[in-house]
């Protein structure tokens, strides 16, 4: 059995099932940046491993503002730099709280 047939994604240009082109996504790391832009900030100012108060808070939104677009915790923690998804989850709660 050979591979499904593939298409050229018309956001990305990476290759993906025909089945997947019916609905463009962006990349994570492309909405990541984009979000970052919003809040003056670079997405690379995101990923380094401080734990400044403004920082975390721009994280936080973020991580709501992909998980709102259906990106999963393990693509917003690889997008981020974190080493694990359970810190997404953690921001995710976290956020809700205050």
């Amino acid at each position: 059995m050979g591979q499904p047939p593939t298409q050229e994604c018309v956001w990305c240009g990476e290759p993906r099932p025909k089945t997947a082109v019916k609905r463009p996504r962006l990349s994570c790391e492309y909405m990541a940046s984009h979000f970052a832009k919003r809040f003056d900030m670079e997405l690379a100012d995101l990923r380094r491993p401080d734990r400044l108060r403004d920082t975390i808070r721009v994280k936080r939104e973020i991580i709501r503002l992909l998980r709102g677009e259906g990106y999963t915790l393990v693509a917003i923690g690889c997008c981020l730099g974190y080493a694990d998804h359970t810190t997404v989850l953690h921001h995710l709660r976290r956020g809700n709280n205050r």
